[in-house]
C-alpha cells in the first residue's frame, strides 16, 4: 500500500457513502413523512427504521418484495420475539436513482398494507 493515496480515497468513499445516505434520509422523508421514525446514522450503511406500534414488518416485506422492493425485518436483530415494526434498510448498494425508486415503492406498499390494499 505504500504510494497509496488511502486518506484520499477513504475521504472519497465516506463522501459517496454520505450522499447515498443522505438520498435515502430525503426519500423517506417525502415518502413517508411522519409515518416513520429514524436517527441519521454517522457511519456504516444502513438505516434503521421504526413504524407505529400496530406495523408487523415482517407482513409488509412480503408485499414489498412481491413488488420488486426488499429490506431486513427488524425481528433478526433480535433475540426474543420483539422488532416487529423495525426495519434495517440498506444505502451502499444501490445508485441514487435506485434508493429514490426503491423508496417510493416501499412507500407505495406501506400505504397500501395500512388501508389493507394488500396483493
Amino acid at each position: 500500500m505504500e504510494g497509496f493515496p488511502f486518506e484520499e480515497h477513504l475521504e472519497q468513499l465516506r463522501g459517496h457513502y454520505r450522499k447515498q445516505r443522505d438520498v435515502m434520509v430525503a426519500a423517506l422523508q417525502r415518502h413517508f413523512g411522519e409515518h416513520v421514525t429514524f436517527h441519521i446514522p454517522q457511519g456504516g450503511f444502513f438505516l434503521w427504521l421504526t413504524f407505529r406500534e400496530d406495523v408487523n414488518t415482517a407482513r409488509l416485506l412480503r408485499h414489498a418484495e412481491a413488488r420488486g422492493v426488499s429490506f431486513v425485518d427488524g425481528r433478526s436483530f433480535y433475540v426474543q420475539e420483539e422488532g416487529f415494526r423495525h426495519a434495517r434498510l440498506c444505502f451502499s448498494y444501490c445508485g441514487q436513482e435506485q434508493i429514490e425508486r426503491g423508496i417510493r415503492i416501499l412507500a407505495d406498499a406501506y400505504f397500501d398494507y395500512l388501508n389493507g390494499n394488500v396483493q
